[in-house]
């Protein structure tokens, strides 16, 4: 009996993920902007949310964990952008992380985008290094399936964006 314990030990040991303690944090900066890291937010964040990756089931965490990682998506917005409303609203029902950068008058944000795009048309959204400006979501769709964001909202994914 004992061996048999020693035994279920092991192998549930062996199943224990390195990632199952991970935590990811989402807060609003003083921008407005959203963001998501797997670092706690500076003094000051407003929307603070704590997420563990326990708590997200293990058919999304490889999404969850790798591509946001590797890949992460940005979304450069401004105020009053139908296209830019469709695209985060697309980013929110496939349940993808992201940080939304609201460019409308922080230079800085403006400096990050040209750099990250080379212009200031919104919405444009970057997913690791691959640029799509504008909103089609054929192409944003085929780029997050491309470097392995899971294709649905996870069922138990209750944080809002």
């Amino acid at each position: 009996m004992k061996n048999v314990a020693i035994a279920i030990l092991l192998v549930m040991s062996v199943g224990v993920s390195p990632t199952s303690h991970a935590t990811v944090y989402r807060w609003v900066d003083k921008n407005g902007n959203v963001v998501y890291q797997d670092q706690p937010p500076p003094a000051g964040a407003a929307q603070v949310q704590v997420r563990s990756m326990d708590e997200v089931p293990a058919s999304g965490r490889d999404a969850a964990s790798g591509a946001s990682a590797k890949h992460p998506v940005t979304l450069y917005t401004v105020p009053h952008c139908d296209s830019c409303d469709l695209a985060r609203a697309y980013l929110k029902q496939r349940g993808v992380p992201f940080r939304e950068v609201n460019v409308a008058t922080d230079p800085k944000a403006q400096q990050e985008m040209r750099k990250a795009a080379g212009d200031l048309s919104v919405p444009t959204i970057t997913v690791g290094s691959k640029v799509i400006q504008g909103f089609a979501q054929t192409q944003l769709s085929a780029a997050l399936d491309h470097v392995g964001y899971s294709k649905t909202k996870s069922s138990s994914d209750g944080a809002s964006p």
